[in-house]
């Protein structure tokens, strides 16, 4: 069990509006934070003003920005976030979406980067040759488990896989 704050509340009127801090706000159920922009149905995340229930109020930890500060020697504050509720000492992290199992596949990001080029060493009334070769980077990450029971750190599985293509084609005139 932990014990976590509320540290701030902070809402945009609009989409991609300045956020500002409030002391007191309403948060209604299957609607978000009253007088914010996904309260009101028009975040830049909702499509066409469809609510989507995971976007409705958004959450940070202190401990995160701070950590984000040390680390790359930024200085974020709160509101450069665009997070709704700052908190401090809620494990926001070990959130994990599923029903509660601890063996769910949840994927909470994933990250691809790919290179590659195309050479064309002849191209004439014969037809064209053309040979390629392509390196792709995957990453995935998901959400962290209960790690086994209540003593032991919680599990993230991660999984990257590192590929290589290559082609060779000849294209008849």
């Amino acid at each position: 069990m932990f014990q976590g704050k509320l540290i701030a509340i902070a809402i945009a009127r609009q989409a991609k509006g300045a956020m500002e801090r409030v002391e007191l706000i309403e948060a209604v159920a299957g609607e978000g934070l009253r007088g914010d922009r996904y309260g009101a149905g028009v975040g830049a995340a909702q499509l066409k003003g469809r609510r989507k229930p995971e976007n409705e109020v958004t959450l940070i930890a202190r401990e995160a920005i701070e950590a984000a500060n040390d680390e790359f020697n930024y200085t974020i504050e709160h509101l450069e976030t665009r997070r709704n509720l700052l908190t401090e000492g809620v494990p926001l992290n070990q959130f994990n979406p599923s029903s509660g199992s601890s063996c769910a596949g949840d994927i909470r990001l994933i990250q691809e980067a790919t290179l590659g080029f195309w050479h064309k060493p002849y191209v004439g009334p014969k037809g064209r040759i053309q040979w390629g070769i392509q390196y792709s980077y995957i990453s995935k990450v998901g959400w962290s488990g209960t790690g086994g029971g209540a003593a032991a750190a919680p599990i993230s599985p991660k999984a990257i896989d590192n590929m290589i293509f290559t082609s060779l084609r000849y294209y008849i005139p």
